[in-house]
């Protein structure tokens, strides 16, 4: 070891004129670890955020989170939150909780420090979250078990809204923030590291719900955030819960008849859905850094046989063999080194642009940065990859000093070991490039999809119609109606409706409802999608009308109960029949009959690309509670953002105070509904593109190193009249045959790989023979041009120089 750190300088030296001499190399390995290295970073920070990194919370391994399925549902990507008086049950009686509290974001006109009103996040949360997070506090305190119960108009600043409404001013505290026109009194700032990621807030207010507090006892709205007590499982909470919501269903039959309940973990809760796709990403990662080790390791060995004659000039002159393994492992590291800190960079430039995607297909992951076990993962990995490969080609060759030259030590073994690299970075490459294909082929296809609607020229308007600016139903609605009045003045606009559709991708509004004179499965009322919309909405959207009327300005509260149904829907309950005049009726809300005055054609418009689904339309006048949030819809002649302006002073000009939380195109939710699509198969031709670098990297080294082990070997056929071909023959049947084999053995694993993420996705659309010919065809072309180099190489060996070294 001595000796190596005194020799350190001169092996240093040696690496840079070696890297002068040899820059073509030098900038594959470097250029080869920084892709690799830099995308590895990215999948580790990612999966590190999502499955490893304990959540920012004390026990975080026991906090979870108590959900509800609708009457007839199973399936648990339909958790519901819970109703009002669950979160109040399941606390009094469960015994596997030590806390339950309860979470609702809304959005809402907010004005701090002599600040304009603007819409913001606002977290209406129990007494007790706080504490059940551990949610430290910066300045003053969070509020009270008592002003939760009586709901005093009391709030608690995040960090970040403190620092942009308050300028950081500690005196924040005792001062007011004004919420839709009521004044808080602020009594705590919460400190920089109290994040609720899975409820992005700007301040939190008491939620208020008890006994004598129970609103919307027909929604579920509430997310129940609880810890486990100690020694308490999962399957006892489930357990648990779920005994708790058959007594409730006894005991309110009304409102809980055929619900069920169920508890999952936080971290779960937040990430389940994204679990598969992230770990099939960091596994696709940790495959291809395998294969770059290995193909670095095929250069650092075809160098290592090209450098005979100076390894034993330095054998020569006293070197010895660790000398020499000192100076072979000193340049391979500081070459993959340099390799490395380049795909760090290059992670910091990518994770900020994955942060954008973090709502929509990522979910709630906090903060992603090239941290501090990043960079020792990234470390070790170099580190571990630059000793062997400095190693094993110093240990591959014979180094004698009695000997003229060393010797290359070839075996059939080695062969095997050649042509076995080959075909696997050949088979990983068919494999790649055909799942890609078959995301680019899913985009393509939902892009293709019938949406319903026409999103182009619409700009979308989002509010929220509190009840401490719009007290009842009457109110909400004329507010509504005059807001759209004052819109459909303005210049260039065709049509305005407006509809309860939060404008999130997979989100969407439900009821459930009995049709008068059939059979409902299970005796249970069927959940469809609802929609309580007004004005011109059908015509907004261009949602074709098939049958009876739209719902128009004389459907009021004081009119009979009005409905327009989807085509779907009308076929599936009316099936060969005319619903014009049939009713139905929601039994858990409203007792009354509801009779079908129009048809609509279906529309795809809680993630566009899926398919259709049934859909109740009703008018906004006769049902809107002020939890569900209103999409104006605008149709202009022109640019829709052109509109978004005008649009706004308009509604503000009704009511100043009103919490307007989004002014965009519909056709952004279109593309919104694309993300994780287009995230996918972004993140998947990445890696492709990876692979192929390294499949030709891999066919290069191998086809090099075979190249210069049989140096001797070409010479002499040439030398006794050898054609060229002819020549390099037994180095190329090789290559020729390892790729060959590589492409029959990735069919298979192309489309085994294509099952399981058609099981994870089902969206994916299936595997082809074109997808399969593409991929095996570019995988063949990418082989033949990596092979190129060498076999030109060898093809201006001179034989009388190569005979010397045999």
């Amino acid at each position: 070891m001595a000796r190596w750190i005194a020799l350190l300088p001169l092996h240093l030296r040696r690496t840079w004129r070696a890297t002068r001499t040899r820059p073509s190399l030098a900038l594959t390995i470097v250029g080869t670890i920084a892709l690799v290295m830099g995308a590895a970073a990215v999948a580790f920070a990612v999966f590190d955020a999502t499955l490893l990194r304990p959540l920012p919370y004390p026990d975080d391994e026991r906090l979870v989170v108590v959900y509800t399925l609708p009457p007839a549902v199973t399936e648990t990507r339909f958790r519901n939150p819970l109703h009002a008086v669950d979160l109040l049950r399941v606390r009094e009686r469960a015994r596997t909780l030590a806390a339950l509290d309860g979470v609702v974001v809304r959005e809402h006109s907010v004005a701090g420090a002599a600040a304009d009103p603007e819409a913001l996040p606002v977290g209406h949360a129990s007494a007790g979250l706080f504490a059940t997070l551990g949610l430290p506090v910066a300045f003053g305190r969070t509020f009270t078990a008592d002003e939760d119960l009586r709901r005093h108009r009391v709030a608690v600043l995040t960090h970040a809204y403190w620092q942009t409404a308050f300028a950081g001013s500690p005196d924040a505290v005792g001062r007011k923030v004004v919420i839709d026109g009521e004044p808080h009194d602020i009594v705590g700032v919460l400190a920089a590291r109290a994040a609720t990621p899975f409820a992005a807030v700007s301040l939190w207010r008491p939620l208020g719900i008890s006994d004598t507090n129970l609103p919307f006892p027909f929604a579920t709205f509430v997310l129940g955030i609880g810890r486990l007590t100690p020694g308490a499982s999962m399957a006892a909470a489930n357990d648990d819960v779920r005994s708790i919501m058959t007594a409730l269903r006894r005991e309110l039959p009304k409102t809980h008849d055929g619900w069920s309940a169920g508890v999952v973990g936080l971290r779960e809760w937040q990430f389940g859905e994204q679990r598969y796709a992230v770990a099939i990403v960091m596994s696709a990662a940790v495959l291809i850094v395998f294969v770059a080790w290995i193909n670095i390791l095929n250069l650092c060995l075809a160098d290592a046989i090209g450098r005979r004659a100076e390894h034993a000039i330095s054998l020569a002159i006293g070197a010895t063999r660790t000398d020499l393994m000192g100076a072979q492992i000193v340049g391979t590291l500081a070459l993959m080194g340099a390799g490395a800190g380049a795909g760090l960079v290059l992670a910091s430039w990518i994770l900020p642009t994955l942060q954008t995607f973090d709502r929509g297909v990522l979910g709630p992951i906090g903060e992603l940065a090239v941290g501090f076990r990043v960079q020792l993962l990234v470390a070790a990995a170099t580190a571990i990859a630059g000793v062997l490969a400095g190693a094993i080609p110093m240990g591959r060759i014979g180094l004698n000093a009695s000997h003229e030259s060393p010797r290359v030590l070839g075996s059939w073994r080695g062969r095997l070991v050649r042509i076995g690299l080959v075909a696997a970075q050949s088979a990983a490459v068919v494999v790649l490039i055909a799942c890609s294909l078959v995301l680019a082929k899913t985009v393509y296809r939902m892009h293709r999809a019938p949406t319903g609607f026409s999103p182009d020229g619409v700009l979308a308007v989002q509010l929220r119609m509190p009840s401490t600016l719009y007290p009842t139903m009457d109110d909400r609605a004329n507010a509504i109606a005059r807001f759209m009045q004052s819109i459909e003045a303005l210049p260039g606009v065709a049509a305005v409706g407006s509809a309860t559709n939060p404008l999130s991708p997979g989100s969407f509004v439900a009821t459930q409802i009995e049709v008068e004179g059939a059979t409902m499965p299970n005796q249970q009322p069927v959940p469809v999608q609802f929609r309580m919309i007004s004005g011109d909405y059908f015509r907004a959207l261009r949602i074709p009308l098939l049958a009876g009327r739209a719902i128009g300005a004389d459907d009021t509260a004081r009119t009979p109960l009005a409905a327009v149904v989807s085509k779907l829907l009308a076929e599936r309950f009316w099936p060969g029949r005319n619903p014009i005049g049939y009713r139905l009726r929601r039994p858990l809300v409203d007792p009354r009959w509801i009779t079908i005055v129009g048809v609509a054609d279906d529309v795809s418009d809680i993630r566009v690309g899926q398919p259709p689904d049934g859909i109740l339309y009703m008018p906004y006048a006769q049902f809107n509670p002020d939890i569900a949030p209103v999409a104006l819809m605008v149709r202009g002649d022109g640019d829709p953002d052109a509109l978004a302006a005008p649009v706004r002073r308009a509604i503000l000009s009704h009511n100043p105070l009103q919490p307007i939380f989004a002014v965009r195109p519909l056709q952004s939710f279109v593309a919104a509904s694309f993300a994780p699509q287009y995230f996918r198969t972004w993140a998947l031709s990445l890696l492709t593109i990876i692979g192929l670098g390294l499949g030709a990297v891999g066919v290069y080294g191998i086809v090099s190193r075979t190249v210069a082990e049989r140096t001797p070997e070409i010479g002499l056929r040439k030398a006794l009249g050898a054609s060229n071909w002819r020549a390099l023959a037994p180095g190329t049947r090789d290559t020729i045959a390892a790729v060959a084999l590589g492409l029959i053995v990735g069919v298979p694993f192309t489309y085994g790989t294509a099952w399981i993420m058609g099981s994870v996705l089902p969206e994916i659309a299936r595997i082809d023979l074109p997808a399969i010919a593409a991929a095996t065809t570019a995988t063949a072309l990418m082989a033949l041009a990596a092979a190129i180099v060498p076999v030109r190489r060898a093809y201006r060996i001179d034989p009388l120089a190569a005979i010397k070294t045999v």
